[in-house]
C-alpha cells in the first residue's frame, strides 16, 4: 500500500471563482481526488447544471463542492482530509468492464469518502469575497471620476475601465458581478443629466 498523494491546491485566492456571463450563480468549485494518478486537487467545476465530467460519471475522480476558498484555506482543508484520501486510495481500484474505465471502491474507501464529505461540510474557511459591481464602487464616492467616466464614454472605453475595476478589486482579494452593465447604466444616467 502506498502512502502518497500529491496534493495541487489553487495559486491565487481567486482560482476557484467562475462565473459564465450568461449565468446567474458562479460555477461550483470542488475538489478532485483522481484514483488513477493519486491526486487531489482544487478546481473550477466548468459543467453547468447538475452535469459532471465522465471520469466522475465512472468513479474514476471522485469530486466534492467546496466553496470558492482562498488559498490558505484550501491547504488546510486539503491537509485535514489528506489521509482520508490515501485511504481512498489504498481500498479503490480502476478497471476495464468491457466498455469503460471505472473507479471502484471498497468498504473503507466508502466510508472514508463518507468522512471526507462530513468534514468539507463542517469546514469554516476564509471564501473569496464576490460583490456586485454597485455595492464595490459606492464603497468610494468618487470613483466615477476617479475611473474617468463621463457622458462622452464610448463602449470601447466601459471595457477598459471594466478591466480596470476588476483588476483592482481582485488586488484586494474580491471578485466584482456585473461591472460592464452598472458602467453603462451609470454612463447613460450622465447622458440622461446632460440633455
Amino acid at each position: 500500500m502506498e502512502n502518497t498523494i500529491k496534493l495541487i491546491p489553487t495559486e491565487n485566492d481567486s482560482d476557484l471563482y467562475y462565473r459564465y456571463n450568461a449565468q446567474i450563480k458562479r460555477q461550483n468549485a470542488s475538489l478532485v481526488l483522481d484514483l488513477e494518478e493519486r491526486t487531489l486537487k482544487a478546481e473550477v467545476d466548468y459543467n453547468i447544471g447538475n452535469s459532471i465530467s465522465g471520469r466522475a460519471y465512472h468513479g474514476i475522480d471522485l469530486e466534492w463542492t467546496i466553496p470558492a476558498l482562498k488559498v490558505n484555506s484550501l491547504k488546510e482543508l486539503m491537509e485535514e482530509v489528506k489521509d482520508l484520501c490515501i485511504q481512498i486510495l489504498n481500498d479503490s481500484k480502476v478497471e476495464h468492464d468491457g466498455s469503460n474505465w471505472r473507479g471502484y471502491l471498497g468498504v473503507d474507501a466508502e466510508q472514508a469518502r463518507d468522512q471526507v464529505e462530513f468534514i468539507i461540510e463542517d469546514y469554516q474557511g476564509e471564501e473569496y469575497q464576490v460583490w456586485d459591481a454597485a455595492d464595490w464602487l459606492c464603497e468610494d464616492n468618487t470613483f466615477v471620476e476617479r475611473i474617468g467616466l463621463t457622458a462622452k464614454t464610448t463602449d470601447e472605453e466601459i471595457e477598459k475601465l471594466v478591466e480596470r475595476v476588476e483588476e483592482e478589486a481582485k488586488e484586494e482579494g474580491v471578485a466584482v458581478e456585473d461591472v460592464e452593465s452598472y458602467l453603462v447604466t451609470l454612463r447613460d444616467n450622465l447622458r440622461d443629466d446632460e440633455e
